[in-house]
């Protein structure tokens, strides 16, 4: 499942697959994982890791830094995207979640 965080400097993606997230943690140890195959991430935009010596990934939620925040506009590294170039959104009237499957 994924779901957007408004934090005051940044928005954070979090990911808690319903079974076997470990892929995430052995993918970014090796170079970038893509989360709802549309995010790209780095081990640098995790927020916190999870615990080196745990057995089972599986129960981790992945935070990744989604954004920093301007004063005007959340900047998006174009990478996250798959996209050469930054994106920027409005601060003002974005609705920060998912679309759900059908709708």
């Amino acid at each position: 499942m994924v779901a957007f965080k408004k934090l005051r400097r940044s928005i954070v993606l979090e990911y808690d697959a319903s079974q076997d997230a470990g892929w995430v943690w052995r993918s970014l140890k090796t170079g970038e994982a893509t989360v709802s195959k549309v995010f790209t991430f780095l081990r640098e935009d995790l927020v916190s890791e999870p615990d080196a010596d745990a057995d089972d990934f599986d129960a981790f939620t992945y935070r990744f830094r989604l954004s920093r925040t301007g004063k005007r506009y959340y900047h998006i590294e174009g990478r996250k995207l798959g996209i050469p170039n930054t994106v920027l959104i409005a601060k003002d009237g974005v609705d920060w979640r998912r679309k759900e499957e059908g709708l």
